[in-house]
């Protein structure tokens, strides 16, 4: 119950066992280099969010099989760090910016031919990495990022 750290990258990982993500002291979490798609990624729509991933810091799902943005992410309110880069996303969801904590997002890999507007909002970020996609334009928003460094 006072694990904090699980880092199961770089195996054949298909599935993420709901229990550990209830783990309460859980703050890091490494899935990148798995085979996870939007099938293992979704939880049962009757799961109780008021106890998930309340103090999970880092979530690194980089370089799995997804084309969507699990729901579940966004409803991760002390999140700091969020890699999903090298998966086939082909959208970002426009309420990213309810990640308010985020500092370091890393979306470099994928099939993105957008980021939503709505990343102005993030005034935390101060990492973002988009290399590697698609993008056909650069939001205005982001000049509104104040904290952004690279």
């Amino acid at each position: 119950m006072s694990l904090q750290r699980l880092d199961f990258s770089s195996n054949e990982v298909s599935q993420i066992p709901i229990e550990i993500l209830l783990l309460p002291q859980l703050k890091f979490l490494d899935l990148s280099s798995n085979k996870l798609d939007e099938k293992s990624l979704e939880l049962c729509p009757s799961f109780d969010y008021s106890q998930f991933g309340f103090k999970l810091k880092v979530l690194l799902l980089s370089n799995n099989r997804f084309s969507l943005l699990p729901s579940w992410i966004l409803k991760l309110e002390k999140l700091k760090r969020l890699h999903v880069g090298a998966n086939y996303l082909k959208t970002i969801p426009h309420d990213i910016h309810c990640l308010e904590n985020l500092k370091d997002l890393y979306l470099g890999g994928n099939c993105l031919i957008e980021i939503p507007e709505t990343i102005g909002l993030m005034l935390n970020l101060q990492k973002l990495s988009v290399s590697d996609n698609q993008l056909l334009t650069i939001p205005e928003s982001l000049s509104e990022l104040c904290d952004l460094k690279s």
